[in-house]
C-alpha cells in the first residue's frame, strides 16, 4: 500500500509496503507513481499484477482473479492485457506492453496510476504458452 505526502508541483517520495523485489516508487509531476520491479516469467507478472491492482482498492487477494489476454496488432502479440473485476462493477486494468517492458496500472475511473519498468526483459514467448 502506498501514500503520497508532496505539495503541489514537488515530487517527492512515496511510501508503500516493501515487497523484496520492487525498487522505491517516486511521484511524477503529474501525480502518476513510477517503479521497476522483478519478475522472471509471466507467471510472476501474473501474479505481482494481481497483488498491486488488489492493493489499490484494499481488495482481498484471495476473492478475486485477474484474467489475462494477449494484445494483438498486426497479427502481432505486442502485450497482456490484466483485468480484475471486483465488487460493485470495479473494474482495474494493467497493460504490459512487450516492447517498452513497462507494465501500466489503471483504478477504477480508467486513469493511468503507477507506470513500472521490469527490471528483466519477458520472452513473449512466455506470455503466449502462458495464456493459451
Amino acid at each position: 500500500m502506498w501514500s503520497r505526502h508532496r505539495r503541489p508541483g514537488e515530487v517527492t517520495a512515496v511510501t508503500i509496503t516493501p515487497t523484496p523485489k520492487s525498487l522505491p516508487i517516486i511521484a511524477t509531476r503529474n501525480g502518476m507513481l513510477e517503479g521497476e520491479h522483478s519478475v522472471r516469467d509471466i507467471a510472476e507478472l501474473q501474479a505481482y499484477v494481481h497483488r498491486t491492482l488488489c492493493d489499490a482498492e484494499n481488495l482481498l487477494s484471495d476473492q478475486f482473479q485477474t484474467q489475462a489476454r494477449p494484445l494483438i496488432v498486426k497479427g502481432q502479440a505486442c502485450g497482456i492485457e490484466f483485468s480484475l473485476h471486483g465488487l460493485r462493477s470495479v473494474r482495474l486494468g494493467a497493460i504490459w506492453a512487450a516492447d517498452q517492458n513497462v507494465v501500466y496500472f489503471y483504478n477504477a475511473r480508467g486513469e493511468r496510476y503507477l507506470k513500472v519498468k521490469l527490471a528483466e526483459r519477458l520472452s513473449f514467448d512466455q506470455a503466449k504458452s502462458a495464456s493459451a
